[in-house]
C-alpha cells in the first residue's frame, strides 16, 4: 500500500526545515514508506514495527554541512495512537538511558541512537558518528520535532492501571503472545522487584468482559497439570506453582485478565493481583 500524499505532508511538517536547528542541513529531500515499503528502510526490523498498527514513515538525513556522510537519520512513525506509539518505544528503551527531549525518550548507551514517542508517534534517531557534536546534535534535533508534535506524551490510560511498586521504566505494551500465551493480548506489562528480580505484572485489555474470561478458561486449562492449583480468594482466579513460570497468580475482572508471572512469593503475588483488579471497572 503506498503512503497517501496526506499522510506523507502531515509527517514532513514535523521534521525541522533547514535552518531551522542551527548547525544542521537536511541531506536531499525526505523520504516516504508505508507498511509495503518499510522492508526498504529497517530490513530486520519492519516486522516489529507493524506489529504495532504502523500506518507511515518519514526518513530525513541531517548533518552540519548538508553532505551525506556523517550524517542522523530522523525516523518519524505514525503508528495510529498513543499506545501503539507507546509500545514500540518500550521495545525500544530496553538497555537505554532516559533522556529529555520534552517527551517521553531514551538514548542507547554507545550514543548512536535516540527513540522517543509523543502523541501517536515514535521517532528514532541515528548516527555512525559517536562524536560530542552528532550526540548533541542527535539531541537538539530530537526536542525540535518534539515541539512540532501537539499534544503530549502523558501515559495512556491502560498503563495508568499499573498498581505502584514497579521497577522504573519497566512498563511495556506488548501486542501478542503475554507471558509466553497466545490466548493472552493487548497488555500492560511491569516488573515488580518486590516479587523477584524477573517477576512480572500484566494486564490485558480485552474487548468483552467474556473475551476475558474466555482468556481466563484457557489459562487455567493450561495450568491443571502444575501443583498447588488453588482458587484466588475473593476473585475469580487461581494460583499456581507453575513448572516454568514459578508462582503464577491469574484473575479476571470484567474485560480484563490480571496475572503476575515469575514471581518467588506466592502471597505477595495474590496481594499485588487483587491490588491490580481493584483498580479495574
Amino acid at each position: 500500500m503506498p503512503v497517501s500524499r496526506a499522510s506523507a505532508a502531515s509527517l514532513r511538517t514535523l521534521l525541522p526545515a533547514t535552518g531551522a536547528v542551527a548547525g544542521w542541513k537536511m541531506v536531499g529531500a525526505p523520504k516516504d514508506y508505508g507498511p509495503d515499503t518499510l522492508y526498504d528502510l529497517i530490513d530486520g526490523g519492519a516486522d516489529a514495527v507493524k506489529e504495532y498498527a504502523f500506518l507511515s514513515c518519514v526518513d530525513a538525513r541531517y548533518s552540519p554541512n548538508g553532505r551525506p556522510n556523517p550524517s542522523i537519520d530522523v525516523n518519524v512513525y505514525d503508528m495510529s495512537n498513543p499506545l501503539n506509539a507507546f509500545g514500540l518505544f518500550s521495545q525500544d528503551r530496553e538497555g537505554s538511558q532516559p533522556v529529555n527531549v520534552g517527551a517521553g525518550g531514551a538514548r542507547t548507551t554507545d550514543g548512536t541512537g535516540m527513540s522517543f514517542w509523543k502523541g501517536r508517534y515514535l521517532i528514532r534517531l541515528a548516527s555512525i558518528s559517536r562524536s560530542a557534536q552528532f550526540k548533541n546534535g542527535m539531541l537538539t534535533l530530537a526536542r525540535a520535532v518534539a515541539a512540532r508534535i501537539h499534544g503530549s506524551s502523558a501515559q495512556p490510560e491502560l498503563l495508568q492501571k499499573l498498581p505502584p511498586g514497579m521497577k522504573s521504566a519497566s512498563e511495556k505494551y506488548v501486542k501478542a503472545n503475554v507471558a509466553g500465551h497466545a490466548f493472552v493480548s493487548n497488555a500492560v506489562t511491569a516488573r515488580y522487584p518486590a516479587l523477584g528480580a524477573t517477576a512480572e505484572l500484566f494486564i490485558a485489555q480485552f474487548p468483552s468482559a467474556a473475551g476475558a474470561r474466555a482468556a481466563y478458561q484457557k489459562y487455567l486449562a493450561y495450568e491443571k497439570g502444575n501443583r498447588d492449583l488453588a482458587p484466588l480468594k475473593g476473585e475469580t482466579g487461581f494460583s499456581v506453582l507453575d513448572r516454568f513460570a514459578r508462582n503464577v497468580v491469574v484473575a479476571a475482572r470484567g474485560p480484563y485478565l490480571v496475572g503476575v508471572v515469575r514471581a518467588t512469593n506466592m502471597p505477595k503475588a495474590q496481594a499485588l493481583v487483587r491490588a491490580a483488579a481493584a483498580k479495574l471497572k
